[in-house]
């Protein structure tokens, strides 16, 4: 029902458990289970993580979609230290549950393409379709043919193991990959269309955040 953006430097740390099952009862739209609540006077909502921690977002709205901005960790209940929120003191039991259904239309931010002012990419802005392989090369080949099947122009692996298991589909179908980190063995002659980055950088993550 809503797609889940995350703030680049949000870090849950030792509340991850707490905090990827909250997302996912956001993301469904099951707003009473992560006993989400408005900020009074302001466009912002808080979600349960346990006792003492909430977890602060926005709705947006893009192209007839729903999203989820998710902005800021609230550590023991110290919504007057929220970057967001200015200072605000508030009591968070005098807080107001919003139901299972869609917020106030004026609580719905209208999104626009981020880098609107970059053009994207040649003028096309970037969709970056993510899958977990879990370093298993036999997940790789599943993951890049769905890449191939969905029509998406360019896939990126964390290493030259993980290319290894996709390089045969992939050259097969003229369909280009990075590795962030690749061995010289595989230059040599070369055995993909890909170029390496240096280390095991997050090269990847800046060309997204770019465009």
């Amino acid at each position: 029902m809503y797609e889940i953006l995350l703030l680049n430097d949000l870090n849950p740390g030792k509340l991850c458990k707490q905090f990827d099952k909250t997302l996912e009862e956001l993301a469904s739209g099951n707003f009473a289970a992560a006993e989400v609540k408005k900020m009074t006077g302001t466009g912002f909502y808080r979600a349960r993580l346990d006792q003492e921690n909430r977890l602060l977002f926005r709705f947006g709205r893009h192209n007839e979609k729903n999203y989820l901005l998710v902005l800021e960790l609230i550590l023991n209940h110290n919504y007057a230290g929220s970057r967001f929120l200015r200072g605000a003191v508030l009591d968070d039991s005098k807080l107001v549950p919003l139901p299972n259904a869609l917020p106030p239309v004026d609580d719905m931010v209208a999104m626009q393409y981020i880098n609107n002012e970059l053009n994207g990419a040649d003028g096309h802005p970037i969709q970056v379709d993510w899958r977990d392989s879990a370093y298993d090369m036999a997940k790789v080949g599943t993951i890049v043919q769905d890449f191939i099947n969905e029509g998406d122009i360019l896939f990126t692996t964390h290493s030259s193991s993980e290319m290894k298991g996709a390089q045969g589909l992939a050259n097969q179908n003229g369909f280009p990959g990075i590795a962030t980190f690749i061995s010289t063995m595989n230059l040599h002659p070369p055995l993909h269309i890909y170029g390496p980055t240096p280390d095991y950088g997050d090269d990847w993550v800046a060309l997204t955040q770019y465009y």
